[in-house]
């Protein structure tokens, strides 16, 4: 089942990649390749194309044809509300190389951790429409060192809601905020949403500094779909053997994370940063949410939103973790290429 032609391979060769690990990990290397199972999977092949198509030119528009300046991209979409897995691009060319970044990259979330730290407040019962002064702030360390971070835009605003410091997208406002709830609700929130890769309990985690995976990061977004309802990320639905027999797999996690009314809170403002925040190259999805991510010096841009029926997120960035250029935001590099998918998913 895995040995494709090479136009299939660029087409479904970083999912069914990911699919024979899973199969890995669950029944080891030699059954799988030598008992000859029979594999369901949640891929819709239709979306996958899409997929495939939108990553390409929205990597064109990005870098040219310049060797070397070309960037990378990966491209995650999930059913909103059970988490099974619709489409998957792990780059621009599975053939040129094979490397999954959708599923096996860790890069820097930057901002689109930003949600889970405010539906953690949320839920001690801090209101969005708390207000905390956005100005310059300096974190003394353990060691003597000092840390003094910035708002991206390097300005601060002062007095700030919380509604805004989310929508706008503050670093001061949101590390203020942590520091305000404590770490260990946000990891611990953050696991129950998902995340498994390992996540530094210090302030740095307000901006996203600890690295996860794409498809880990949009499947934590399922809460504020579904009401505080995280469901995994699923790729296989049933695996049999050569004799038809079904092979016990196992269930997906589906589990109430955060209250329905912080869920729809977040959503809310979600929607808010696409009408009036960081995530307007978004807009043109009706009824859609979603929040923008940009990492130190512009090395990562990302994009995770959705709308009722489809959960997507978006990484931008080179494979050598360079700067992908001044200005290139997340809003900038991956928000139109999630557009561009959303928009020809809608269409049939």
């Amino acid at each position: 089942h895995f040995n494709q032609p090479r136009d299939m391979k660029n087409l479904y060769g970083y999912f069914t990649d990911h699919v024979r690990q899973e199969l890995e990990k669950e029944f080891g290397r030699t059954k799988l390749l030598r008992e000859g199972l029979v594999v369901s999977t949640t891929l819709d092949s239709r979306l996958q194309a899409k997929a495939l198509e939108a990553v390409r030119r929205g990597i064109r528009v990005l870098g040219g044809d310049r060797p070397g300046e070309t960037p990378q991209a990966a491209l995650v979409a999930l059913d909103a509300v059970t988490g099974n897995v619709l489409a998957m691009i792990g780059g621009s060319d599975y053939t040129a190389s094979p490397f999954n970044r959708a599923a096996s990259a860790k890069r820097q979330p930057g901002s689109v951790f930003k949600p889970l730290i405010y539906a953690a407040g949320f839920e001690q019962g801090i209101s969005a429409g708390l207000t905390i002064d956005d100005a310059p702030l300096t974190i003394r360390n353990p060691d003597g060192s000092s840390w003094s971070p910035r708002n991206w835009s390097n300005k601060h605003f002062g007095p700030t809601t919380l509604e805004d410091g989310l929508v706008h997208s503050r670093n001061i406002v949101t590390i203020k905020l942590l520091r305000k709830i404590g770490v260990k609700p946000v990891l611990r929130l953050a696991r129950e949403a998902g995340i498994s890769s390992l996540l530094q309990p210090e302030l740095t985690l307000a901006l996203g500094a600890s690295p996860v995976s794409l498809l880990e990061m949009t499947g934590a977004y399922t809460i504020f779909v579904n009401q505080g309802r995280f469901a995994s990320p699923s790729a296989i639905t049933r695996v049999r053997d050569r004799n038809g027999n079904r092979l016990p797999w196992p269930d997906k996690v589906e589990k109430q994370v955060i209250s329905p009314d912080t869920a729809d809170l977040v959503s809310s403002l979600l929607g808010e940063v696409i009408s009036r925040g960081t995530g307007q190259q978004a807009k043109g999805i009706a009824g859609s949410a979603g929040k923008t991510g940009t990492t130190d010096n512009n090395r990562d841009g990302w994009f995770i939103g959705y709308n009722k029926r489809l959960l997507t997120g978006v990484w931008v960035g080179h494979d050598q973790n360079k700067t992908l250029g001044q200005g290139a935001t997340g809003g900038r590099t991956a928000a139109p290429i999630w557009l561009d998918f959303m928009l020809s998913a809608s269409s049939q």
